[in-house]
C-alpha cells in the first residue's frame, strides 16, 4: 500500500543538483577505491570479462561482423 505524504514530507529537499567538479577536477564520488584510476580500468575489465550477457554479446557480435 502506497503511503499518503504530508505537506512537510512532499516538499521536503531529498537530495542536491550540482556538477560533480571542483577547481575544474572531475570528483570520484566512487565509494570503492577500486574504482578510482588505473586499478579502476583492471576492475572494469574484470566486471566486463565475467559477466555472462557482456560476453554473449560479444560473441555475437563477433560473429555476426564476419556475415
Amino acid at each position: 500500500m502506497v503511503k499518503k505524504l504530508s505537506e512537510t514530507e512532499a516538499t521536503q529537499i531529498l537530495g542536491i543538483a550540482g556538477d560533480n567538479t571542483q577547481n575544474g577536477n572531475i570528483r570520484a564520488d566512487d565509494f570503492l577505491p577500486e574504482l578510482r584510476g588505473k586499478r579502476a580500468i583492471r576492475k572494469y575489465r574484470e566486471m566486463r570479462d565475467n559477466d555472462s550477457t557482456v560476453s554473449s554479446g560479444k560473441a555475437g557480435a563477433k560473429n555476426t561482423s564476419s556475415l
